[in-house]
């Protein structure tokens, strides 16, 4: 008893070390728990009506799945399914990379050269503070409604909060560097090249992983406003007749693609700079 009482206490403590089984373990654990309730609820609906769609059951998502992935678009006679997961991951991509290297080069400027941060900081924190989605009409009455306008909604909702981090992490690096790379004689481009982007790149790569959820929130939105494809105008057209066994896939899907994306970033930035998590440790 007292050994149990000695491992709970360790086990509860904040300093206690999961192994990697046991990540795995408690990391599964919520998913349990989120699955038996949604059974529960599902048996629950289809006692009462057994052709209930709200909670679909395994096999309904199969087959309306099954269906989506051979259907084939009576204009352009793609499948439907590849068209509509390359259109929407396109517009993420080239949202979250022209935003990130806007934010990247104006924060480095910004974290860098006293004069510039000055000049250009409040307004970007004035548009930092926007919410995105209110200025759909705007951006819509700028970019017109093709492509340009859902990549720009993407941009518009990350690259000013990006900018903020890149320039707080610059400014946050010790002095001593600057006045010993000016001492030698150094230039700027210098201690830009050589000390500041072997720094935060790690950093700010860490930051754009942490953005992707928001850019596919806008990419989403900006789906749902106006497109002929995407995972979230086919969500948009399946919902007039209540399809819930093929929106829910949809979603999970959605979620798949995005955590594969966050993935591989950390995956690339742990490869590229091994000793920036080394530190974090």
């Amino acid at each position: 008893m007292k050994r149990l009482m000695a491992w709970m206490r360790d086990f509860f403590g904040m300093l206690y070390s999961p192994s990697l089984q046991a990540k795995i373990v408690l990391g599964v654990i919520p998913f349990v728990v989120l699955g038996l309730v949604y059974q529960s609820a599902m048996l629950d609906r289809k006692a009462e009506k057994p052709d209930d769609r709200m909670l679909p059951s395994v096999n309904q998502m199969y087959d309306e799945v099954a269906k989506y992935v051979v259907d084939r678009d009576m204009r352009t006679k793609q499948l439907t399914f590849l068209t509509d997961a390359l259109s929407s991951l396109k517009r993420v991509c080239y949202g979250v990379v022209i935003g990130s290297a806007l934010a990247l080069v104006v924060g480095l400027l910004a974290g860098v050269f006293p004069w510039f941060r000055a000049m250009i900081m409040p307004i970007v924190i004035f548009f930092s503070t926007i919410i995105p989605v209110s200025v759909l009409a705007m951006l819509m009455l700028v970019f017109g409604t093709d492509e340009i306008f859902k990549i720009a909604l993407v941009c518009f909702g990350i690259t000013f909060l990006m900018i903020r981090d890149a320039s707080a992490t610059v400014q946050s690096l010790p002095a001593e560097q600057k006045i010993k790379m000016l001492t030698l004689g150094g230039k700027s481009l210098s201690y830009i090249f050589y000390i500041v982007i072997p720094q935060i790149l790690p950093r700010f790569i860490e930051t754009v992983s942490l953005y992707l959820g928001p850019a596919w929130g806008y990419v989403l939105v900006a789906e749902m406003m106006k497109a002929d494809s995407g995972l979230a105008y086919r969500i948009l057209l399946v919902k007039r007749s209540m399809n819930m066994p093929l929106i829910i896939p949809i979603v999970l899907l959605i979620t798949a693609i995005a955590y594969v994306l966050y993935l591989g970033l950390r995956l690339l930035n742990k490869a590229a700079f091994p000793w920036y998590f080394e530190v974090k440790r």
